[in-house]
């Protein structure tokens, strides 16, 4: 009779895990289409050009899953079309910190530079921006303008010269 009521003991303990492992499965799911929606939700304020709502929906994001830098490329990027270059500055070299693959983040920091004219920012940016994108022909057309901004004709001439030989040893290749 104790063993009938040990199995059934331990029936009751396995059955108990396996609700909880199906239970938590299903909540971490609905938290990630929650939190994919949100992001969602918030680029559409930022399309309708509602700021102030795009940002407070970004911000519950990040707060929500702060490893989601989906949501600070967001913020970042409300702060640049709201004229706080400072903020939106700290945003995407905080993106880039931690993680390079940020493409995005890479060309709204190249551009927010290029606006307020800080050149010397500028040239770091694109120079992290092609050591670890070097296949992204977006960041080298990046420089070619930084080189037209700035009048340096002669660093153009050289540069297009280098793009050349690059393109013909990608050819060969």
């Amino acid at each position: 009779m104790n063993i009938l009521k040990y199995n059934q003991f331990t029936f009751k303990k396995f059955s108990l895990f396996v609700c909880l492992i199906i239970f938590g499965v299903q909540f971490s799911f609905a938290q990630k289409i929650n939190t994919d929606s949100l992001l969602l939700q918030a680029y559409e304020s930022l399309k309708q050009k509602e700021y102030s709502r795009a940002l407070k929906q970004a911000h519950l994001g990040k707060k929500t899953s702060p490893e989601y830098l989906d949501f600070q490329v967001l913020i970042g990027r409300v702060h640049q079309l709201t004229n706080q270059q400072d903020s939106a500055r700290i945003y995407f070299n905080r993106i880039l910190e931690k993680n390079t693959a940020y493409k995005e983040a890479f060309t709204y920091l190249i551009n927010l530079e290029f606006e307020e004219e800080n050149f010397e920012n500028a040239e770091i940016v694109l120079s992290n921006a092609i050591s670890v994108h070097s296949e992204n022909k977006v960041f080298r057309i990046k420089k070619l303008q930084f080189y037209q901004l700035q009048q340096d004709f002669e660093s153009e001439r050289e540069y297009l010269k280098e793009l050349i030989q690059i393109l013909n040893l990608h050819e060969i290749d």
